[in-house]
This record gives C-alpha cells, structure tokens and sequence, in this order.
C-alpha cells in the first residue's frame, strides 16, 4: 500500500519566503477606497464649516440684533437740504434701511445700485437712508451726487455712529423696524431683493 504524503505544515514565515519578490503589492479592495474617500470629503467639510462657514455666520447674526438702535442726528449731504440734520427717531414708525459707506469703497457703489433700484420701487412705510463714513464731507457728497440717488444721505464725519453700530467693514447694511430695534446687520453686498425680505420681515 503506498503511503499518503503527510498535510501541508507550512508556516506564515515559509509562506512569506516563498513570495516572489516582485510580487505587487496588496490593495485596498474598491469598497475601502470608496470608504476612506468618503471619509476624507467629510472631514474636509467639517473644517470649512469651522474655520470658513461658522466664523462667517457669526459675523452675520450680530449681536445688535434685537437692541435698541443707536440714535443720531447727522448732516445730510445729499437728498435733502445741506447742513440739516436727520435724527434716526425722528424717522419711528418706518423700516428704516441704514447703508454705511464711503467713497473710497469700490464695493460700496454696487451697494448704493441694489439699494437704489429698490428704493425707486419700495412701498411708502420704508426709509433707506445712506450713512457716509470714515470719509470727508465733500468727498461723499460728490460721490452721492455722481451717482443720482433716490435716497438722501448724511455724514458720519468721525465715525462715531458706525462705531455704535459696529460698522467697521463696508458696506454694511442695517435694518431697524418701526418701534426702533435692529433687526438685521449684513455685511457685503446685499442684493436688492434679500434686502427686500429684510425689510418684509422687520414689518
């Protein structure tokens, strides 16, 4: 009777020794790939929402929101007669949309157009008022004159209103309602038509 050749005892180590050497590597199978993809991807949303997305929406929901608006009483530079005054609560009882800029700030012309179109269609109840800052009289009155605004405008000479109001980027755009409290800050560029929902919402 012939004899049968004993079982296989072949460790992991001869297994190892009996590779050839150029053997190509092992692989993820694709289901893993996929699964370390998407992985990645998510984490690379988290950090844009902590370090872009977040920061940004903060910046938006500011803290002014719900107070009291800070009342002043300012020169009008244009829309109105020189050298008087439009004091904020004189003007209780509308939305009033406050737009601070300059005339040094690129941006803020495309600012003063949104408002613009919106002002020469907006229903009576609605005061948008321009809020010139950081800027010289002159300088912002030539520059509210160039652009044939249907709205009036004053001067911020000192910056002192934009402080209360933590303007210090511009444009900014505030809405206050009927009773005097800020219920929207923007910053940036707001288009006519978020502006508009603004002011529905400040009714």
């Amino acid at each position: 009777m012939s004899e049968r050749p004993p079982p296989s005892t072949e460790t992991a180590a001869d297994a190892a020794r009996s590779t050839p050497p150029n053997a190509a590597p092992l692989r993820l199978v694709p289901a893993a790939k996929r699964a370390w993809v998407t992985l990645a991807v998510v984490a690379a949303a988290v950090v844009l929402f902590l370090y872009v997305e977040r920061p940004f929406a903060a910046r938006q929901r500011s803290e002014l929101v719900g107070t009291e608006a800070p009342d002043f009483a300012l020169p009008v530079i244009y829309g109105g007669d020189p050298g008087n005054r439009i004091r904020l609560s004189d003007l209780r009882g509308r939305v009033v949309v406050l737009d601070f800029w300059a005339s040094w700030c690129a941006p803020c012309e495309q600012q003063a157009r949104e408002l613009d179109s919106l002002a020469r269609r907006q229903s009576e109840g609605v005061q948008i008022l321009g809020v010139a800052t950081g800027d010289t009289a002159d300088a912002a009155a030539r520059r509210a004159h160039r652009d044939s605004l249907t709205y009036p405008s004053v001067c911020d000479t000192h910056g002192d209103v934009a402080v209360a109001y933590a303007a210090t980027d511009l444009p900014t755009v505030v809405v206050v309602d009927q009773k005097g409290t800020i219920t929207a800050v923007r910053t940036g560029i707001v288009d006519a038509s978020t502006v508009a929902e603004l002011i529905s919402q400040a009714k």
